[in-house]
């Protein structure tokens, strides 16, 4: 299965960047016409590629964090199992509001249905 996410810029209803899953990992692009702010320092605007374990680290680093007591709350308000480790789930659910406005989503989202990230 092909998943792609996307992110959308919340304020200006553009579209930010894509991460897809492809045969050796994990791909980010930034939209060809996106000149706001980076989704973080890892990733600048030129970049396009396959993430590195440390660029992925710095996405993730933007997710609430387990041990928080209401974490297990977060997790049930977005349907997900707390347990959840999969990337493409976390950054789209818990993680879906980024620090430059960007919202992460399920390329073809519609709302209620997480499931279209499930391998």
């Amino acid at each position: 299965m092909n998943r792609i996410i996307e992110y959308f810029d919340e304020q200006k209803h553009r579209q930010v960047a894509t991460v897809q899953e492809r045969t050796g990992g994990l791909y980010f692009a930034y939209h060809p016409q996106w000149t706001g702010n980076t989704l973080d320092p890892s990733l600048p605007l030129a970049f396009s590629g396959f993430l590195s374990a440390w660029q992925l680290e710095g996405l993730m680093d933007k997710l609430p964090i387990p041990s928080n007591p209401r974490y297990p709350e977060y997790c049930q308000k977005w349907g997900i199992d707390a347990r959840e480790s999969d990337p493409l789930i976390l950054l789209c659910t818990t993680g879906h509001r980024t620090v430059c406005h960007a919202i992460c989503r399920p390329c073809g989202w519609k709302p209620g249905i997480w499931s279209q990230l499930m391998p």
